[in-house]
C-alpha cells in the first residue's frame, strides 16, 4: 500500500505544503492513522512514490501552466532550488515514518518507490554532456538512494542546490535520522533511460 502518491490535501498546501518543515509531522500523523487502521492487514507499505517525478517535473510544469510563462517544460533553476527543500522534507518524513512503524511493532515491511533511470550523455564524446549526465544521475537517482541507504546526500547535490537555494544546508541532524531508518525494500519504477546534454544557457541546468 502506498501512503503518498502526490495527493496533498489543499488545506495543508495552503499552509506551505512540503516547503513547510511542519509537513514532516503532518505526514507522520497521517501515516500513524493508516497504520493503526490497516497495519494488521497490509504486509508492505510504501511511504512515497516517485519523489523526483512529482517535485521536479509535475509541480514546476503545473506552476508554469498556471502562470502562463510559455512552455510547461521551461523549468528554471530558481524553481529547482525551491523544490529541493520539499524533497528534503519528503525524505525526512519517510525516514521518521519508517522509524515510527518499527517503534509501534509493525510486523510487515516498509519502503519507498523511486523512478530510477540510467542517465546517458547525448554525445558520449563531448565532455560537457558526460558531466551533465553525471550530475543528472546524482539528482535523479543517487540523491534519494544515498539518503535512504547511506544517510547523506551526494556532494554534487549539496554543491548545486546550495547555489540555487541558500536554505539548502545544515542537515546533519536530519542525516542522522535518515541513517537510523533505512527502508526494508526499494521499489523501482523504470520507464526509459534519460539522454542528457549540457545546455549552454545554464551551467546548473538539469
Amino acid at each position: 500500500m502506498t501512503l503518498y502518491h502526490w495527493d496533498l490535501p489543499r488545506a495543508l498546501d495552503d499552509r506551505g505544503g512540503w516547503y513547510n518543515r511542519e509537513s514532516v509531522g503532518w505526514f507522520r500523523n497521517y501515516a500513524s492513522v493508516v497504520r493503526e487502521a490497516l497495519g494488521a492487514k497490509v504486509s508492505k507499505f510504501i511511504t512515497f512514490n516517485e519523489p523526483f517525478i512529482d517535485l521536479f517535473l509535475i509541480e514546476p510544469m503545473v506552476e508554469n501552466i498556471k502562470s502562463g510563462v510559455g512552455s510547461p517544460f521551461a523549468i528554471t533553476d530558481a524553481q529547482y532550488g525551491h523544490q529541493a527543500m520539499a524533497l528534503h522534507h519528503w525524505l525526512v518524513a519517510s525516514a521518521e515514518t519508517i522509524g515510527d512503524f518499527r517503534a509501534a511493532g509493525y510486523q510487515g515491511e516498509i519502503g519507498v518507490a523511486l523512478p530510477l533511470m540510467p542517465t546517458i550523455p547525448e554525445n558520449p564524446g563531448k565532455s560537457e554532456d558526460i558531466r551533465a549526465a553525471a550530475l543528472a544521475d546524482a539528482v535523479i537517482n543517487r540523491w534519494c538512494l544515498d539518503a535512504m541507504f547511506k544517510g547523506r546526500y551526494p556532494i554534487e547535490v549539496m554543491t548545486l542546490f546550495r547555489q540555487l537555494n541558500p536554505d539548502f544546508a545544515a542537515f546533519e541532524a536530519d542525516f542522522a535520522i535518515l541513517a537510523a531508518n533505512r527502508p526494508d525494500f526499494l521499489g523501482v519504477n523504470f520507464y526509459a533511460p534519460a539522454f542528457v546534454r549540457q545546455e549552454e544557457r545554464s551551467a546548473a541546468r538539469l
